[in-house]
């Protein structure tokens, strides 16, 4: 027997939620060019949701019009949660890519901030240079800055729509630095890279070099006999690095290759790869 899977939605697409939403979008930001974070605002009757699969992360807002319980199942888990009319800066995360199912049996306003994953992992790249960052499923959580942040947007959306990219993809930048921090698990995972190290893994290595080599030159400057043994060091973790990069970027090479030092020390090349 087949397994149905869940329906992919892309929420950076017009009328993306149109197949299992019974009413349209009170406003959104399709039109105002924004390009890491979108903005939805939806006005929804008691109803349930099909399983689907979001490819963005979903930051929800809701204003409820009485005291409702919505039960959500994520991966096949299912959370009940009981929500009452006045929740002011209550927030709840869901993750991108989980198969989602939801329903509730009260009517609501909702808003939802859709960050894209591609934004969330350079933000994570910039930052902790993780292999792998996961948004963790967040429910009924008292976040007042995020809550701020969404209104702000929501502000701007209404206000100014034209003049908007810049200030949504700086309160994006916060978001995810904000979503980072306090709602994702970092995972590493040791991956094998045909062309050598990945280019995180590669800065970590050339750091330590690049230090012994202003070494050098403070040792040819101020304690020659000193620079010998730091030479001998320098070429060793150079030999180490090409043994295990099995291709370094022809720049980094060409680098090392044009670094002049006072007195001419590399220009045999021996120590290169």
């Amino acid at each position: 027997m087949l397994t149905e899977r869940p329906l992919a939605v892309d929420y950076s697409q017009q009328d993306a939620t149109s197949k299992f939403v019974p009413r349209p979008l009170i406003h959104s930001s399709h039109d105002a060019g924004w390009k890491n974070i979108h903005l939805a605002h939806y006005q929804l009757p008691a109803m349930e949701i099909p399983e689907i699969s979001g490819l963005q992360h979903i930051i929800c807002l809701a204003f409820w019009k009485q005291p409702t319980e919505m039960e959500l199942a994520l991966d096949g888990k299912c959370h009940l949660v009981q929500h009452d009319r006045d929740e002011t800066g209550c927030i709840e995360i869901l993750p991108a890519y989980a198969p989602i199912k939801a329903r509730w049996s009260q009517a609501a306003d909702l808003t939802h901030c859709y960050l894209e994953p591609t934004f969330f992992n350079h933000t994570a790249y910039e930052s902790v240079n993780p292999d792998r960052v996961e948004v963790n499923l967040t429910l009924k959580k008292f976040d007042p800055l995020v809550w701020q942040i969404i209104l702000a947007l929501t502000a701007v959306l209404e206000n100014n729509p034209n003049n908007s990219c810049f200030y949504a993809d700086s309160m994006a930048t916060a978001l995810a630095a904000h979503c980072l921090t306090y709602y994702s698990t970092r995972k590493h995972i040791l991956m094998e890279y045909e062309d050598g190290l990945s280019k995180y893994k590669l800065k970590q290595a050339i750091r330590p070099l690049a230090k012994n080599i202003y070494a050098i030159i403070e040792g040819f400057q101020f304690n020659a006999p000193r620079s010998s043994l730091i030479i001998i060091n320098c070429r060793s973790q150079i030999t180490t690095l090409c043994i295990t990069a099995t291709t370094i970027p022809i720049t980094t090479r060409q680098d090392f290759k044009n670094f002049q030092t006072p007195v001419n020390v590399f220009n045999d090349n021996s120590f290169l790869c």
